[in-house]
């Protein structure tokens, strides 16, 4: 816990890398805490790594998916919503997809993925990738509006990749 509240990022982003060889969900906790809003890229990226390995087991993901849903009421807490989902977006337990995509549906609006292309940051094409590969961007077509809306605000090459992939998958109104 001191190596991740320390001033250096290389201690901190060290003490994440630890935490990868004890996969529970106190490990967990500790990354939401300190490092998930964390100021340096580094250090934010390392935390997503160390969550997204850990995030194959069960009960890690269960707390990541309470704290995701506490977090979304909190608008200000979006760089950790957008990690958080990126994270349960890429686990393998399928009760954890199934809960995070009734979530989405029941939860998920435009203003949302709107605030992702505001703060830039260089995972959000990522992100929009993933939630385009979810049901919800299947069956719901204000969902699939926002992302192809969102995808071309973003001003980042991995994004015209990203539309061009999805723009072969959908028609009708999407493709305008």
């Amino acid at each position: 816990r001191s190596q991740l509240l320390s001033r250096n990022p290389e201690r901190r982003i060290e003490a994440l890398q630890e935490l990868r060889e004890f996969p529970q969900v106190g490990a967990a906790q500790l990354i939401v805490r300190t490092a998930l809003e964390d100021d340096v890229a580094e250090v934010q990226a390392v935390a997503y790594e160390t969550l997204a390995e850990l995030s194959q087991d069960e009960a890690i993901n269960k707390f990541l998916f309470t704290t995701l849903q506490k977090d979304y009421r909190r608008k200000e807490k979006q760089r950790s919503i957008e990690t958080l989902l990126l994270v349960l977006l890429s686990s393998g337990v399928p009760e954890t997809r199934e809960a995070l995509e009734q979530w989405l549906d029941q939860t998920i609006d435009p203003a949302f993925l709107q605030r992702i292309t505001q703060r830039g940051d260089p995972t959000a094409v990522e992100l929009l990738r993933r939630l385009s590969e979810t049901e919800v961007f299947e069956n719901r077509f204000a969902f699939r509006r926002a992302i192809v809306l969102a995808l071309t605000q973003l001003d980042q090459p991995e994004a015209v990749d990203a539309l061009i992939e999805l723009l072969a998958g959908i028609g009708g109104e999407e493709r305008v």
